[in-house]
Parts: C-alpha cells; structure tokens; sequence
C-alpha cells in the first residue's frame, strides 16, 4: 500500500459572527437621528420679511407763486413750522390793496348813510314853512267864502273849490313834515344794515387776501427728516403742486405678515423684542393690529404642509431638510446591508427599530410646527 502524506497545514476553525455589531450601528444610527431631529426641532429665530413705515407728508403750497428763497434740503431735519420755502406772488399782493380800498369804501358808505346834509334838513325845514303857509291862506279863504256864502254872495261851486284847496294844503304839509322827519332820521334800518354788511364783506376780502399772503410762506407741518425736495429756486409752482417730502422718523412702525398658526397667543398691546439685522439691533415692538383670516382649504388644491415644506419654513432650510432625509434613507440602507450581510434574523427588529426613528422624527416635526403655531 502506499501512503500518501500531505503538507497542508490544518483548517482552523471558522471565527462565530459578532450579535453585538448588528446592536452597535442602530445605535450609533439612532443617535445620529435623534441629533438631526433636536436640530430641526430646536426653537430657532424666525426671519420675517416686511417693511418699516414712518409718517410722511407732501408738503405743497396753496397758492401759486415763484420761488424766491429754499429754507431746507434733502437729509435735513427739520422742526414743526420751519421754513420751508418762500414764494412771491405780485397779484396776491394786488388783491390785498384792492380789497384793503373797497373796505374804505364800503366804511364810507355807512358813514354817508347813517348822516344827513344839514342843507338838506334846512331845505326839508323851509319846504315846511311854504306849506303850512299855504295851509293858512287856503283856511283864511275857506272862511271867507262860507262867510259869503251864507249872504248869497258865493255859489257852492267855489264852496267847494275852497274845501277842496283847505284839503290839498293840509296834505301837501303832512307831506312836507314827513320829509322834514325823514331827512332828520337818515337812512332806514334796512339800508344801515346793508351798509355794515358791506363793510363786514370787505372786512373778510382783507382777511382772505392777508392769509393769500401768508401762504406763500411754506412751512413744515410737523417735525423730520426732508426725504424729497421737487423745486427749484426761481421755478414757478402751481397750488397744490408737492414741494417737499418730510418723514417722522420717530414714528416709524413696521408691517409684515405671519401665518395664521403663529398668531396664537398674539394681541394687540403684547410687546415683542425685534432683531432687525439692516440696523444689526434690537428693539421693542409693540402689536397695534392684528388681522386674521379663516382659512378655508381644499384638499384637491397644492398645498404648503407637507413634512418637508414645514421643516423648510420652519428655518431649517433646503439644504437641512434634504440632510434629514438623507440621513434618514442612508441609515435605513445601510441598517439593511448590515443585516444581510451578519445576521438576517434581526431584519424585523431593525425594521421596526427604524419605523419607531421615522415616527420620532416626524412626531418630532409635528410638535415644533405645534408649538411655533
């Protein structure tokens, strides 16, 4: 027989696979979740964006004239009443003369009305005296003639022409005493009063043309910082045409919009700390007004809440957001290939492992989209 001897060194035995691997990567896993989950979660300064706004005027003149003298300019702050800019106008000041000569005038005239000519009165006076003289020869000729009337001497024809003539010299001196009392008194009531109307319309002509006058001093109706100046020196302005633009930076507010579910809590008088990074400070804001609206939404329609929307206006970015997800499938694969490779009877545990990491995740998602609504 022959035997046959071989130099191969002896098999060793094969080295058991490790369970505690499997264990040590979930581990490490869910750690590197719960850290993305605390990071995405975590209260973070929401950025809005909005405006600031600030009491502003236009300041413009009620008068038109020409620019003769510029009290401001761009990036200047001004005072309440300073001036702004001076006009001249030749017509307005025109009108104040003419309106200044119509009130002597009219002043003129109620002194002539409420006086009387003493020539006047005489002449009333002396008109009087004729009549009642008249009055006299024509009583002293009725007299005579019913006296000789009574001896036949007159018909009654002349009787009555001398009754006649007795009735006509009495009126004509009741006419000559009225006018004698009329030119004593003066004017009526009636034409004093419209005189003094007259005066008092003149009166307000002035003032009117005064304030005309006034008016082509432009000042500032109230105290900031001149943000716009459309004017020139020796340019001819127009009423109502701007002049100046002036902004009260001491009231400056700011406006912007919010999500409904982040007005929970909110209302009006509640004062909030603002970080605006244009001014890189801090300041304290306070709510004035607050407008909310019923949300009505339709399924079928493109919406703005689905996990990775809300993580993406929660501040954690695109570019968080697609590291969360990554992170997310990366684990869940290479869970996979680990139990494949080692131990495939802890598939089911592995898999519920990772269901229980999505559901922390994304409860944790829910809570912070809760607690900043």
């Amino acid at each position: 027989m022959t035997s046959i001897s071989s130099d191969l060194p002896p098999s060793k035995p094969a080295r058991p696979r490790s369970r505690v691997l499997p264990y040590v990567v979930l581990l490490i896993l869910a750690a590197l979740v719960a850290g993305l989950v605390w990071y995405a979660t975590r209260p973070v300064a929401m950025l809005v964006q909005g405006e600031a706004e600030a009491p502003r005027v236009d300041v413009s003149a009620r008068v038109p004239g020409r620019v003769v003298e510029l009290g401001a300019d761009v990036g200047d702050r001004v005072e309440q009443g300073a001036l702004l800019v001076r006009l001249e106008n030749a017509q307005l000041t025109t009108n104040l003369g003419a309106a200044q000569a119509a009130l002597v005038v009219a002043q003129r005239n109620e002194t002539a009305i409420g006086a009387t000519r003493p020539e006047i009165i005489r002449a009333r006076e002396a008109e009087l005296a004729a009549a009642e003289a008249d009055l006299q020869l024509a009583q002293e000729a009725a007299t005579r003639d019913q006296a000789l009337e009574q001896r036949g001497v007159r018909s009654q024809a002349v009787i009555e022409q001398s009754a006649r003539n007795l009735a006509a010299a009495e009126r004509k001196v009741e006419a000559a005493q009225a006018q004698l009392d009329l030119a004593r008194a003066g004017a009526s009531p009636e034409e004093r009063a419209v005189a003094a109307a007259q005066v008092d319309q003149a009166r307000a002509a002035i003032g009117q043309a005064e304030a005309n006058i006034d008016e082509l001093n432009v000042t500032a109706p109230q105290g900031g910082q001149v943000t716009g100046r459309m004017v020139e020196l020796g340019e001819n302005v127009g009423a109502g045409a701007p002049l100046f633009t002036i902004v009260d930076l001491n009231g400056t507010w700011f406006t912007f919009n919010i999500r409904e579910n982040l007005l929970g809590g909110l209302k009006v008088g509640d004062r909030l700390r603002v970080q605006v990074p244009a001014l890189d400070a801090q300041v304290d804001a306070t709510v004035t007004l607050m407008r909310r609206a019923l949300r009505r939404e339709r399924f079928w329609h493109p919406h703005r809440d689905h996990y990775y929307q809300r993580l993406v206006r929660a501040g954690f970015g695109h570019r968080g957001t697609l590291a969360v997800y990554g992170a997310l499938m990366v684990g869940c694969g290479a869970t996979a290939v680990a139990c494949a490779a080692w131990r495939t009877e802890a598939g089911p545990l592995a898999l519920a492992a990772w269901v229980a990491i999505v559901a922390l995740v994304f409860g944790g998602i829910d809570y912070h989209w809760r607690q900043r609504g």
